[in-house]
């Protein structure tokens, strides 16, 4: 499965949905933080924290979006949407910044992430067991 680990932590281990060629999620940190966006940090300090901690209870941090895709939200507008798979992980499906700065998610999104999620699922299914 195409996926690559970005915090193991006591409660959850997070991984971001790509492989070492492409993954989607890194590079959007990676180019917030090129761009000197405080974002980047946050986002990344929110991932740690939900690793070690636990999800944050703040909505203004970490809330659900729609059937079990939830985002990380920095104080600006950057965002990373991910899902909750079994055995304490989470898997990031990618990142964006919101342009409208309304705080609220486009649905165009949500279904993307929704389709990461098939995918990632129906290639976990299909994996032969070790």
């Amino acid at each position: 499965m195409p996926v690559q680990q970005i915090k193991a932590g006591a409660k959850f281990t997070v991984y971001a949905w790509g492989d070492e060629r492409s993954c989607e999620v890194l590079e959007f940190l990676e180019g917030l933080a090129a761009d000197g966006d405080s974002d980047a940090k946050r986002i990344t300090n929110i991932i740690e924290r939900t690793a070690n901690h636990g999800t944050p209870r703040n909505p203004q941090h970490c809330r659900l979006l729609d059937d079990g895709i939830y985002e990380f939200k920095a104080p600006n507008t950057a965002r990373v949407l991910w899902f909750y798979d079994a055995g304490r992980i989470i898997i990031c499906t990618h990142g964006f910044s919101g342009k409208s700065g309304r705080g609220k998610t486009p649905q165009s999104e949500i279904e993307r992430a929704k389709g990461i999620r098939e995918l990632y699922l129906k290639e976990k299914k299909d994996a032969p067991s070790e």
